[in-house]
């Protein structure tokens, strides 16, 4: 994947680490941040945002297609708010 070889080569280049640590970490960032949330229902990472676990129940749903209602199964969501200084 072009953009992940660019990231992981910038944030090498900035912090002096070499390219393999650095795929290293981003691989286990997202298992990290899982393993997080199933301990806490919040993560915040100062500077970046706060990830958040967020249980939808059941919901009546309608499909377009044919009209047929049924009822969504109730699951854990990720959301995430970025912080205000990770902003453009």
């Amino acid at each position: 994947m072009e953009k992940k070889k660019n990231l992981v080569s910038e944030i090498s280049d900035m912090s002096g680490v070499s390219q393999k640590y650095v795929k290293a970490v981003i691989a286990a960032l997202p298992v990290a941040i899982k393993n997080q949330l199933n301990e806490n229902e919040k993560l915040n990472i100062l500077g970046f945002g706060a990830f958040k676990k967020v249980h939808n129940g059941p919901v009546e749903r309608r499909n377009p297609a044919t009209g047929e209602k049924f009822i969504s199964e109730e699951k854990d969501v990720l959301k995430f708010k970025a912080s205000p200084t990770f902003s453009f």
